[in-house]
């Protein structure tokens, strides 16, 4: 370019011009960039959503599996009548004069305890039908300890309730069936009524705590014992430390065992 030339313009070299075929290529460049970018959001919004839903999915199954009405199976529950329900002693559920004395240590929060009970609590209802087992119950609060709620307590509190009441053994049964709940005042009580026909004495006993002394005092008990856990199950006062493992053979094999 000529020293003319640059002083028209200032010294300054102008750009190429671009002719049209340029031009629409970055159009379509643009335009793809764009497309890309609008469905990566929508994609984003969509995997948002999806998450959304499963969560909401999700707190609604642990609500209803934690504070849900609990519910129970109809079958064929014995009743031993009103147990006598004494701080220091366990709760009986079955013949008292059979020959055979199941002592059991749970927590009805308790999973090991829940695997038990599904494992072993027909062939345990069984042979307390029987007349051949009577269960010697005392109910701990391990998993409150290691969680920092109370279901473990009211449950407790409720089942010594129910005993006294007249319904323990359908009770007791009733709060298998239902494991997984938070066990509230109003829960225990819905299941009472299914189960049983409680009376106020029962309503006023779960809400007020009247057990709470006989919870604490079988905690003493299981220090007493040994307990190091739950569940812990001795037959005639003999710790049987691979119980909770047995086959229902193997539960009954012992039983015969000790009736001898």
């Amino acid at each position: 370019m000529s020293s003319d030339a640059n002083r028209s313009n200032g010294g300054k070299n102008k750009p190429p011009k671009q002719d049209g075929s340029n031009a629409r290529e970055r159009a379509r460049l643009a335009a793809e960039q764009k497309a890309r970018q609008s469905k990566r959001r929508r994609l984003g919004l969509l995997v948002l959503v999806v998450v959304v839903v499963v969560a909401v999915i999700g707190v609604g199954i642990g609500y209803a599996t934690n504070f849900g009405k609990p519910k129970t199976a109809s079958g064929d529950v014995p009743t031993w009548g009103k147990v006598t329900v004494t701080d220091g002693k366990p709760i009986v559920l079955g013949d008292k004069n059979a020959p055979v004395t199941l002592k059991l240590y749970e927590d009805f929060r308790c999973p090991h305890c829940a695997e038990f009970e599904d494992n072993l609590g027909d062939t345990i209802l069984d042979l307390q039908k029987k007349g051949q087992v009577k269960i010697e119950l005392f109910v701990l609060t391990v998993i409150d300890n290691e969680d920092g709620q109370q279901g473990s307590l009211r449950s407790g509190n409720a089942m010594a309730a129910a005993a006294a009441d007249g319904f323990g053994e359908a009770f007791y049964l009733g709060l298998w069936q239902n494991y997984g709940k938070a066990w509230t005042n109003e829960q225990l009580i819905d299941l009472a009524k299914q189960v049983g026909n409680p009376s106020d004495n029962f309503i006023s006993a779960v809400n007020n705590m009247k057990y709470q002394s006989w919870m604490q005092s079988a905690a003493t008990a299981a220090n007493n014992d040994g307990v190091q856990g739950t569940p812990t199950i001795f037959i005639n006062n003999q710790l049987q430390a691979d119980a909770a493992g047995w086959t229902p053979q193997q539960l009954k094999d012992a039983v015969n065992k000790a009736d001898r």
